[in-house]
């Protein structure tokens, strides 16, 4: 508040006090037109278990920030100890996208596909086959998409599941899973994060007798 010439600051950690004009210097956006309802940011505080941890404003109050962090505990921080992510985390995903889940339930570290993406969540197929939906905050990317990492008649190699250990070549790639071929012909669909591309020699991939062209 401004009052007699005298304006009334709220530190960073938050206490109040009032002071001369001349002893302020204007220090760019407020709170409220930094930060909006909805934006992602990250806590940056060394002195706060919440350090490095992520979230989304909830609101915005006199300099102070409300913020839902990603295990739903909700809490108060200075404007100076938060850090805006400037870009949403839903428009960093695609369908087929390889992603590792940061959260603090039991999946975290799990990697997966993407699946679909719906009002800020992520259908994410893990590479034990379980579906769920996250929160896009959740997620990180972790490489190249299916369609990047896989062409057609690939050899690969299937990491888990039924088939682990198994070898077969690439028949198709839609949606972030991967047709495979086995060589005892059977097909089977696979999320990307199951596979991983085998790397043939020379006489492999040219057996005697092959038709090449120069």
């Amino acid at each position: 508040g401004i009052i007699r010439g005298r304006a009334g600051v709220c530190l960073s950690d938050n206490t109040q006090i009032g002071v001369p004009f001349q002893m302020l210097r204007s220090q760019g956006k407020d709170a409220a037109q930094e930060f909006k309802i909805g934006c992602e940011v990250t806590v940056r505080d060394t002195t706060s278990e919440h350090n490095g941890k992520i979230g989304r404003v909830t609101g915005v109050t006199r300099g102070g920030v409300g913020v839902t962090l990603l295990n739903g505990s909700k809490i108060g921080v200075p404007q100076s100890l938060l850090l805006l992510n400037e870009k949403p985390a839903e428009s960093q995903f695609s369908v087929g996208d390889h992603v590792v889940l940061v959260t603090e339930s039991a999946v975290n570290g799990s990697e997966g596909t993407v699946t679909g993406i719906t009002r800020g969540r992520v259908g994410v197929e893990l590479s034990d086959g379980t579906k769920i939906g996250v929160p896009a905050q959740q997620l990180r990317a972790s490489g190249k998409s299916a369609a990047q990492a896989f062409k057609v008649t690939d050899e690969v190699e299937i990491l888990d599941g039924d088939h682990s250990g198994k070898t077969g070549r690439v028949t198709s790639v839609t949606r972030g899973r991967v047709g495979v071929s086995l060589m005892d012909g059977t097909l089977i669909g696979v999320p990307a994060g199951m596979l991983r591309a085998v790397e043939r020699t020379p006489e492999q991939q040219f057996p005697k007798g092959t038709m090449v062209q120069f």
